[in-house]
């Protein structure tokens, strides 16, 4: 039973005596008119306090600093839905003005200037949600609704700014409120609300410091004349203007010589006098409370003083108390409201692992969670959904030793992976991305000098298997969005074709000149849709590489934090453009051929999508042309970016030789198997990161003198 429900049952024999509806509000209150005008909350508030502003400019910059993630119920449990999902996608792009950052801007700033914002849902012809605007109280009032069935919220009235109002329904805004009003729970009430006396304080003691240093608030001082002489209109001004012209301008503070008789008196403020520093602290320290910053991070005086410029602390306050709350109520409304509008099954979540200031929280989590695996206190199924990854029926395993061997619960102990091992994968070995514990970058220099090659290449082969294992896992995951990607492009291309039909363009006989009854394939394949696989490819190189960051720090012996802006993250994301041009030539190539033989052949549109037997119709090319062909894609693409990323960092760190670890699943290439267990020169395996498609080729570092193979 919902709220409204019990709410009925609880009224209900009251209201059926008394012969009257149940209601929230009276029947004459038809619309919420606020006790405040949004404009002023504005005026007086936002533009006119520097207090107000900084608050509102701290929230604006730090509640986008997460991205919105739709998840999808799936039988494994909600999976982020991906980026070509289009509830994804609205969020990324909400409409043609703003992307996901700045919509969030416009949120949280209405909000909570006003209390309200309200996001209006503009469809399609069909219905569906198109885009999310966001408005203002300025520009919508809601209606409350007087009973149950209409609940707290009938509608809102839309401003159109003309005089006309429009009536929206509730299904078509979503609204989000900063704080609860309890006289009209049917709207919001924004901080500047809160702290109106305190911004009124703020504003006219800032005012009035103006004015005193404009002109002291009073004359600076005052002549008095000796008794008896008599001050007329004309000696008043004469005696101004000759006070201005000796000791006013640049010859101000010389010594004042006065007629005989004449004295002077103080009445203006000296610096000292005029502090009025408490008399903004107090209004200051409200206004961001009412705001939920902190005065630090609001960049103001109250919080500056006492401010060493590392606050680190005041930040995760900010963000634990004030955001991340924020965060939760907002995506709960979005899944609320738009959920359905999609099929339904969706929840909306802020990453929030992507904002810095919970890292320190995410670390240690990491770390309290890798010890319990590494110790074997529990599988790496518990690890992995302690850290928000997927597990599945392999992973319901414990560590066995610190030789990095998995097995599965009351099963005996397998042995251990050599140096020369392939790569495992329906096994239960497994490389581990954490030793329990290793030597700082020095010590592991010194300690290669006291070991043999044939010890190092044991001791740190183990690094190397472990980024093929990352890999591996990573490559599985990309799949799905590769298949995704080109079943989407396939339906594309033939809708494409399609409207070429509807525009008056279709094939017919060969003519005189046989180009003009050809379609131009850049009308079936666009430059978005390659925009579109580059973007796909490189979220997926800063997956791997991310995953790769700390088994690439423990073969180093360093704690470097991953960091998007690292030169090796960028040299990695350099590689997409390219390798996806590779890709969409191929396409290009197919599509431009069965146009060719349409043309020759007179077919229709219907026919050139469906193909014959000679020649495969366009849906089919783009399925045809990558069926089978994901995972070979995603690991060779993956492989490149991990091993580029990889010589990068041991670049970085004075690496000057590497360990090959090769020949492993479906590559038994004969140059494989004689670069496994090779010594390379970094900057050769820089030139010769993959052999061939699928290659599983990685490096880990080797330390110390030693002659390479190659070079």
């Amino acid at each position: 039973m919902n709220l409204f429900e019990r709410i009925q049952s609880w009224a209900a024999g009251i209201i059926q005596k008394a012969g009257q509806s149940f209601a929230f509000i009276p029947g004459w209150i038809m619309i919420s008119w606020m006790e405040t005008n949004f404009l002023s909350l504005i005026q007086n508030g936002y533009k006119a306090s520097s207090a107000v502003a900084n608050c509102v400019r701290a929230l604006a910059f730090s509640f986008p600093e997460p991205q919105m993630i739709a998840y999808k119920d799936t039988p494994n449990g909600y999976q982020p839905a991906g980026i070509l999902d289009p509830l994804q996608q609205l969020i990324r792009k909400p409409n043609p003005d703003m992307g996901e950052a700045e919509f969030m801007q416009f949120v949280i700033t209405y909000a909570s200037c006003g209390g309200n914002v309200y996001l209006w849902k503009e469809r399609t012809k069909n219905g569906k949600v198109k885009y999310l605007w966001p408005f203002s109280d300025k520009d919508v009032m809601p209606v409350p609704g007087h009973d149950p069935s209409e609940g707290f919220v009938a509608g809102y009235r839309f401003d159109a700014g003309d005089g006309n109002y429009v009536y929206l329904t509730k299904e078509d805004v979503v609204q989000w409120k900063w704080m609860i009003d309890p006289e009209q729970p049917w709207r919001g009430i924004g901080a500047i609300e809160f702290a109106a006396r305190d911004v009124q304080s703020d504003t006219e003691s800032s005012r009035y410091t103006y004015s005193m240093f404009k002109n002291n608030a009073v004359p600076p001082v005052a002549v008095t004349l000796v008794e008896g002489d008599e001050l007329t209109d004309e000696k008043h001004e004469r005696l101004i203007q000759a006070w201005r012209k000796r000791y006013g301008g640049e010859n101000t503070g010389d010594p004042a010589f006065l007629e005989s008789g004449m004295s002077i008196q103080k009445l203006g403020l000296n610096m000292q006098e005029l502090d009025l520093t408490e008399l903004k602290n107090v209004p200051e320290s409200r206004i961001c409370g009412a705001f939920g910053v902190p005065p630090t991070i609001a960049l103001l005086y109250v919080g500056l003083k006492r401010s060493d410029y590392g606050d680190g602390m005041a930040r995760k306050s900010f963000t634990e108390t004030t955001l991340v709350a924020l965060w939760r109520t907002f995506s709960s409304e979005m899944t609320a409201s738009l959920s359905d509008e999609f099929g339904g099954g969706y929840i909306l979540l802020f990453d929030l692992n992507q904002v810095k200031a919970l890292q320190e929280n995410v670390n240690e989590l990491w770390t309290r969670l890798m010890t319990a695996a590494e110790k074997g206190l529990i599988t790496r199924a518990d690890f992995k959904r302690g850290v928000g990854m997927k597990a599945g029926p392999e992973d319901e395993v414990y560590k066995e030793s610190m030789i990095a061997t998995w097995e599965p619960v009351g099963s005996k102990p397998k042995p251990a992976l050599s140096p020369s091992s392939s790569l495992p994968t329906k096994d239960l070995t497994y490389a581990p991305l954490l030793q329990a514990s290793h030597p700082s970058g020095m010590e592991r220099v010194d300690e290669a000098k006291e070991k043999s090659i044939a010890e190092q290449k044991a001791a740190n082969a183990v690094y190397g298997r472990s980024l093929q294992r990352i890999r591996f896992i990573t490559s599985k995951a990309m799949v799905g969005d590769l298949d995704a990607y080109f079943s989407s492009l396939a339906d594309r291309v033939v809708s494409r074709a399609s409207k070429s039909l509807e525009n008056g363009r279709m094939l017919s006989a060969p003519t005189a000149d046989e180009s003009k009854a050809l379609p131009n394939v850049d009308d079936l394949l666009t430059p978005k849709d390659e925009s579109d696989l580059i973007k796909l490819m490189k979220r997926w190189f800063v997956s791997i590489i991310e995953a790769s960051w700390e088994t690439i720090n423990l073969s180093l012996g360093i704690t470097t934090a991953f960091d998007l802006a690292d030169p090796a993250v960028t040299t990695a994301l350099s590689l997409a453009g390219a390798d996806v041009k590779e890709i969409t030539a191929t396409t290009r190539s197919a599509l431009q051929d069965a146009l060719k033989y349409g043309n020759e052949q007179g077919w229709s549109i219907g026919q050139l999508v469906k193909g014959d037997e000679n020649q495969p119709g366009i849906r089919s090319i783009v399925d045809e042309t990558y069926k089978n062909r994901a995972t070979t894609i995603a690991r060779t693409e993956l492989g490149n970016a991990q091993n580029a990323a990889t010589s990068a960092r041991y670049k970085e760190n004075g690496v000057e030789n590497v360990g090959i670890l090769d020949n492993g699943e479906s590559d038994d290439d004969g140059e494989c198997q004689e670069a496994n267990g090779q010594i390379w020169t970094r900057e050769y395996f820089d030139r010769n990161k993959l052999q061939h498609p699928n290659c599983t080729r990685c490096a880990y570092p080797v330390f110390g003198e030693v002659t390479p193979d190659r070079s």
